[in-house]
């Protein structure tokens, strides 16, 4: 069994995953991603041990390049997650 994190979470879903996305979408929306930012979703990938080497990855790329942020929330299909999505994303845009 795994260890849990200081989320509590054992493993990230699909949704919580999108979530994350998401945020890296967020940190594009004036144009640049301020070190602040970059920072914000690497403690992310800091705190979540159970994301696979391919999730950090692909985190760590959609900061260079965002993804469709149309086609990440068809994917999102757990409320709790689109709800912290909202929480996040005001975070991240007092940050900037």
């Amino acid at each position: 069994m795994q260890n849990k994190n200081p989320f509590g979470i054992e493993y990230v879903s699909h949704s919580h995953f999108t979530m994350l996305r998401c945020l890296t979408v967020m940190a594009h929306a004036d144009g640049f991603v301020m070190p602040d930012e970059e920072a914000y979703i690497e403690r992310f990938i800091q705190k979540l041990p159970m994301m696979s080497a391919e999730q950090i990855q692909t985190l760590r790329d959609d900061l260079k390049s965002p993804p469709n942020i149309d086609d990440l929330l068809r994917e999102m299909n757990d409320p709790r997650y689109r709800g912290q999505l909202v929480y996040f994303a005001r975070i991240m845009a007092y940050k900037d």
